[in-house]
């Protein structure tokens, strides 16, 4: 065998290669989502949020029922890619925890909990650049991404958030684009 016949060789088999495993993740992704699940895991989505939004002052995930209302988004407001991310997030934390800790998410402390989650963000971190923007295109976001986003949608939608998180105002007065802060001000629930 020449140098040229065992380049193109390599070459095709690597094609074939990348081709078979972008098929099978497509597919995975756009698979119909068990739905189920979720209900199911209530508990663990709700310490999950609590982990990313915790009771200090403020209420925190929970008094807010921010796991009701992800549950809810997963359900009815997203897309399957978004749904199957989000199931499989929830496995792979399952079973993460269970090889790690031989204990769920749920009966970990709360450093534990946290180490998990710097894990899985991590881990779901995108690429830069092109290379990221095509990847969230065609497998969509990671679990860790879907979960942020939603437990802070949820929480600063929820009336505990928004009155006691944020610096809420039920009916505002006038227009103002460019308002100082006062000294330990919190933000205001706005998008």
């Amino acid at each position: 065998m020449n140098r040229k016949k065992a380049i193109l060789s390599i070459v095709v088999a690597g094609g074939g290669i990348v081709a078979a495993w972008s098929g099978y993740k497509w597919v995975r992704m756009n698979r119909v989502p068990d739905l189920a699940y979720l209900d199911n895991h209530k508990t663990m989505i709700a310490d999950l949020a609590e982990t990313i939004i915790p009771r200090t002052d403020t209420p925190g995930a929970k008094d807010a029922l921010v796991h009701e209302s992800i549950i809810d988004m997963i359900k009815n407001g997203s897309d399957r890619k978004t749904q199957n991310s989000f199931l499989d997030g929830l496995k792979d934390v399952e079973e993460y925890t269970g090889n790690h800790f031989s204990k769920s998410f749920s009966h970990l402390s709360a450093g534990d909990q946290q180490n998990v989650l710097k894990h899985f963000q991590m881990k779901g971190k995108n690429f830069s650049g092109l290379a990221g923007k095509v990847k969230n295109k065609v497998l969509g976001k990671s679990f860790f991404t879907i979960l942020k986003e939603y437990t802070t949608i949820a929480y600063c939608t929820s009336k505990p958030g928004a009155t006691q998180g944020l610096a809420y105002e039920f009916i505002p007065g006038r227009y103002l684009p460019c308002t100082p802060l006062a000294a330990n001000q919190k933000a205001w629930a706005t998008k």
